[in-house]
């Protein structure tokens, strides 16, 4: 039934969890495992270099999806149906499960270079980026706007449990405890539980705005009270073509041409003006998080131990500052679901995320390195590396929250701008994810003892 405008706090409950639990199934799952593996087992790090490497593979899936996903919006008027995109949410969770069962069984394959890591991590990553253009949008227009919070924080709370578990495998940041295939099974049976909630969900239409619900119960009425003949529908069809046909002929081979095309893709990805400053904070947010700070983590990390680039204490506090940064960004993903923030707060909130990234920036340049390899500065880091990414989770999703919960906006125009912000998710963060990879790849950002 359509979601119902009073509810108990219980049921409320059960809405949160079925939608986390949706959130979690999809997104960065598979990518979050993939990069606490190479954290607990050294060697598939190889050295530094796989950092570089997925950041590039990162980069290169996600413009080539993002430059796909545009052209579908320049050649497709149609917008898809409510039932097409739940079809499509369904098939992302299912790749999740099967990719997170594939890694359990095959992710020392190929070593030393893992092929079978490289190959599951590019399979992960067009999962995630595709969770940006279908399933964000689809909560967005079709479920109401705070429902986007519990979603957003589903796919965070992936990198939370991800992070939490492998700090139990490997709390000292030197030995595992148990090997990694029994945090794989357990990341595939928590990803299955997104399927069956999604799969609930679908079944019993949990949380569709009241207007969408009606819409959808109306539909087969109107087809049971009127019945077409075949005859009838191919002669509606024939009036059909023959009024398409002469309204083409009245536009002429503007709605035909490229340009006209390009437009309707920008048409899709419109923005209202007073969600403009929210959804470029939002992107900034992103690329200092997942463009820069996830694939120099490690050799800012590095650079804190006095003992030099090898030291274990370097070791200690990536695995220390990694913990924290993955644990507090669903958080605050949660947080924002809440309560609503202030403007001026949330201008406040990014400033500092982007202040965090900042701060890294110098410690990887060299600079004040007596400071970073002191206890103080071992701290300052792993508190920017740990403020960024919960700041990351926090202006995203509440960024989210306002496109999703504006009165004024139609569900046409929300859609419209959701999409615009996934898209320049991926669009902003990928090429800055290339560009840092490439230079860590190339030894031009490493660690200088």
């Amino acid at each position: 039934m359509p979601e119902a405008v009073k509810r108990t706090r219980a049921d409320t409950c059960r809405l949160y969890v079925a939608f986390l639990l949706v959130g979690m199934g999809c997104g960065w799952f598979v990518a979050d495992a993939i990069f606490q593996l190479l954290t607990n087992v050294p060697e598939t790090r190889q050295g530094g270099k796989a950092y570089g490497l997925y950041a590039e593979i990162s980069g290169i899936v996600g413009i080539s999806l993002a430059g796909l996903f545009f052209v579908l919006l320049m050649v497709s008027p149609r917008k898809p149906t409510m039932r097409t995109d739940q079809h499509s949410v369904t098939l992302l969770i299912t790749l999740t499960v099967l990719s997170l069962a594939a890694l359990a069984a095959f992710w020392d394959v190929g070593a030393p270079y893992y092929h079978a890591l490289t190959v599951l991590f590019t399979l992960s990553n067009i999962v995630a980026n595709l969770t940006y253009f279908l399933l964000f949008p689809v909560i967005s227009t079709y479920y109401g706007g705070w429902l986007i919070a519990p979603v957003r924080a589903g796919t965070d709370m992936s990198t939370f449990f991800t992070t939490i578990l492998a700090e139990f495998e490997n709390p000292s940041g030197n030995k595992n405890l148990f090997p990694p295939e029994i945090l794989l099974v357990v990341y595939t049976a928590m990803a299955s539980s997104g399927f069956v909630a999604w799969q609930c969900i679908i079944r019993y239409k949990i949380g569709l705005l009241s207007e969408v619900g009606q819409t959808e119960e109306q539909q087969p009425k109107t087809k049971v009270a009127a019945p077409l003949t075949a005859d009838v529908e191919l002669a509606q069809q024939s009036n059909l073509e023959g009024e398409n046909e002469e309204e083409g002929k009245k536009q002429g081979g503007e709605s035909q041409g490229m340009a006209a095309s390009f437009m309707q893709g920008l048409r899709a990805l419109s923005c209202p003006r007073e969600l403009v400053a929210p959804v470029v904070l939002a992107v900034l947010a992103e690329c200092s998080q997942w463009g820069f700070l996830v694939t120099v983590g490690e050799i800012g990390a590095r650079m804190t131990d006095p003992a030099g680039c090898t030291g274990a204490k370097g070791n200690t506090v990536f695995r220390t500052a990694v913990t924290l940064n993955r644990a507090l960004l669903p958080m605050a993903s949660i947080t924002s679901s809440i309560a609503w923030c202030p403007r001026w707060l949330f201008y406040v909130l990014s400033g500092i995320q982007l202040a965090a990234a900042a701060a890294i920036c110098l410690l990887i340049e060299g600079h004040f390195r007596g400071f970073w390899t002191s206890d103080l500065g071992q701290a300052v880091y792993t508190v920017c590396f740990a403020v960024a990414g919960a700041l990351e989770g926090y202006v995203l999703t509440m960024a989210y929250r306002y496109i999703g919960d504006s009165p004024k906006l139609s569900n046409d125009q929300k859609r419209s701008a959701s999409t615009l912000l996934s898209f320049l998710s991926v669009v902003a963060v990928n090429p800055t994810a290339i560009v840092v990879g490439q230079l860590v790849n190339s030894g031009a950002i490493a660690c200088r003892a």
